[in-house]
């Protein structure tokens, strides 16, 4: 009996993980498997349970924290709890830089006071 809340789906897609925290460090992940709330990754080493943790893959951002980490060969297949997302990454930035450019004084406007 399937007890999951949610599906899961077969990926097979890079991504770069940084585990948060004092001891920041990036790692190149695999995604292995994706659900609404979850994500399954090959790393090359382990992770400590409950790690907060940011993975970027394509064009989105995910944030979560590590619910379990299980050696697999010479890799690590390890589990997230997914927290936060943000897609279109590159779509926002563009965006940012329109708003911030509506918002620059050119630089000739600017008067100097004369020092």
């Amino acid at each position: 009996m399937e007890r999951r809340r949610e599906p899961r789906f077969p990926a097979d897609q890079p991504a770069m993980l940084m585990a948060l925290g004092p001891q920041q460090h990036c790692l190149p992940a695999r995604i292995v498997e994706v659900s609404g709330r979850g994500m399954r990754l090959l790393l090359p080493q382990p992770l400590k349970l409950d790690t907060p943790v940011r993975v970027d893959c394509a064009d989105t951002m995910l944030l979560g924290e590590v619910c379990y980490c299980l050696r697999e060969g010479d890799q690590f297949m390890v589990g997230l709890e997914l927290e936060h997302s943000l897609a279109n990454l590159s779509e926002i930035g563009r965006l940012v830089d329109s708003l911030l450019g509506e918002e620059r004084i050119p630089s000739e406007s600017v008067k100097s006071p004369g020092f």
